[in-house]
């Protein structure tokens, strides 16, 4: 017969690989044209429709949006898509 120590099991070291969040540029317009709740929600569907938009929201008593974005897609692309869309974007 052979007897044979048990052996605890040895803790294993968790390792997690944590990539740095990298802020996203984040862009603000003047929109004159967004003057009641459905242009603000013009707005919100053109922007919520780029690609590479993170996040977006309106301010409508100050006529202002700002779009949370990759860095694949400029400021003046979001301008120029909104202007494709009938509404006129100023870059703050």
């Amino acid at each position: 017969m052979i007897f044979t120590r048990a052996r605890a099991a040895q803790p294993r070291a968790a390792f997690v690989l944590l990539k740095p969040k990298i802020p996203m540029p984040e862009t603000r317009f003047h929109i004159p044209s967004m003057q009641t709740p459905d242009d603000a929600s013009a707005v919100m569907f053109e922007l919520q429709d780029l690609p590479c938009v993170n996040q977006a929201g309106v301010d409508l008593p100050k006529q202002e949006a700002w779009v949370s974005h990759t860095s694949m897609i400029s400021a003046q692309d979001i301008a120029a898509k909104l202007q494709e869309a009938g509404i006129e974007a100023q870059t703050l």
